[in-house]
């Protein structure tokens, strides 16, 4: 599960990696990252973007800011989340913990 969601500082624990806790690894594609944090004990997903790599557990994807660039992806686990029905047709989802959305008016009965 990949969100356009940057999880950090409350909204998800940091796993150390060998470069230390928190700080993340360089130089590093997606795809090599999520290796590295499925091969580390206790990471449940990562947070990859600009060329850098965060492992992360404890996600609460109610807590992460807006991508800017950073997607969350879950390895192991789903995340912590809020979801809300507010009425048709509005439904906050987990992965979009703000609301932010195109107008999605229907106009017409179907």
């Amino acid at each position: 599960l990949t969100c356009d969601l940057n999880c950090y500082g409350e909204a998800a624990k940091e796993v150390e990696f060998a470069a230390g806790l928190g700080a993340g690894l360089e130089d590093m594609d997606q795809e090599a990252c999520r290796t590295f944090c499925l091969m580390t004990k206790g990471c449940e997903a990562i947070v990859y973007g600009q060329g850098m790599c965060y492992g992360k557990w404890d996600v609460h994807s109610s807590k992460c800011a807006g991508g800017g660039g950073f997607v969350t992806e879950m390895l192991t686990r789903l995340p912590y989340g809020t979801c809300a029905l507010m009425g048709d047709p509005h439904v906050l989802t987990f992965d979009n913990p703000n609301g932010v959305m195109g107008d999605i008016t229907q106009l017409e009965a179907g």
